[in-house]
């Protein structure tokens, strides 16, 4: 619950500021916390022995998943823009 509030107000500080030049750099910033999330989320994988010891299982199943969700994701695109050419016509 406590993400949640702070991400609408983090929302609500950012309406308000939006075209204030002090928020330019935001982007940046936000990357570098991206960057540094990924980071500690890998040292929590390193640290975790389950994950190191069932690697090879774990990184098959991830796989298997990124492709079904990729491929949902390009059979959805080419419906939709079925769709979209016959409205045209």
């Amino acid at each position: 619950m406590n993400a949640l509030f702070i991400l609408i107000v983090s929302i609500f500080i950012g309406i308000l500021f939006r075209n204030k030049d002090s928020f330019k750099p935001s982007g940046k910033i936000a990357g570098a916390t991206v960057l540094l999330l990924l980071f500690v989320f890998g040292i929590s994988i390193g640290a975790n022995s389950y994950i190191i010891e069932n690697i090879s299982a774990l990184g098959i199943q991830s796989l298997l998943l990124a492709m079904a969700g990729i491929a949902g994701s390009v059979t959805a695109v080419v419906i939709i823009r079925l769709k979209f050419k016959r409205d045209k016509q």
